[in-house]
């Protein structure tokens, strides 16, 4: 297939003369996009093999736990292993997610809509705190139709309105905007909240896994995958 390619670029800039330079950069391009490729194909089968180790010993823990539940075992403890137990499996679903993207599924979606759906999934995860946050949209005052996969892009919205109104808890004057223009047959959306901002020191490296500001012992620890997969 990589031949087959090679071959197809090299004839569409062999039809004019002095193309040598860009056919160079095409084919070095194309060789970039083949080694990629392979290396997420290596980081599927890893991700598979690491979920299956750890999923088989989580399903037995599990159980174990259900059984001291019933003996009258001290309820925080049961609760602080369940913790425990629950941010493992994540960790897991975040892994295979990270290393197994799904195919693009494209249509029409109403991106207005998306964007509530996403911020209320995003908010019910914090069903049990009383969260002063307000949400302001700018540009979205009617039906934007653009062509995407509903349920990868709900994804990343989730994981962006996650991070930010887990920086926000407790501030009081919560605020995130979400803004979109248009340019040139393109949109552009943005998300920006009041909270402190991210850390100067891992903003060069913010979409690499398993990089966070969030302290992993704490409430909501993250596992540095979430932008990654975003």
């Amino acid at each position: 297939l990589r031949q087959h390619l090679l071959e197809l670029i090299a004839k569409r800039f062999a039809r004019n003369a002095g193309n040598a330079e860009e056919l160079a950069e095409a084919l070095v391009s194309q060789e970039q996009r083949a080694n990629q490729a392979e290396r997420l194909a290596e980081l599927g089968v890893f991700s598979s093999a690491v979920a299956h180790e750890v999923r088989n010993p989580l399903g037995v823990l599990s159980a174990e736990l259900r059984l001291l539940e019933y003996e009258k075992v001290d309820p925080e403890t049961i609760k602080s292993m369940r913790d425990q137990i629950q941010r493992a499996e994540r960790f897991v679903e975040d892994l295979l997610r990270y290393g197994r993207p799904r195919p693009l599924e494209i249509r029409a979606v109403d991106i207005t809509a998306l964007v509530d759906l996403a911020y209320s999934t995003a908010r019910a995860a914090y069903s049990d705190e009383e969260l002063e946050i307000s949400l302001e949209k700018q540009g979205m005052s009617s039906e934007i139709a653009i062509e995407l996969d509903q349920a990868q892009m709900l994804e990343v919205l989730v994981v962006l309105f996650d991070n930010a109104i887990l920086e926000l808890r407790g501030k009081g004057d919560g605020r995130i905007e979400v803004s979109c223009e248009h340019h040139s047959g393109r949109l552009h959306l943005s998300l920006e909240d009041n909270g402190r901002g991210i850390p100067r020191e891992i903003r060069p490296r913010l979409f690499e896994p398993f990089v966070t500001g969030r302290t992993r012992g704490g409430p909501k620890g993250g596992t540095g995958l979430g932008l990654a997969i975003a």
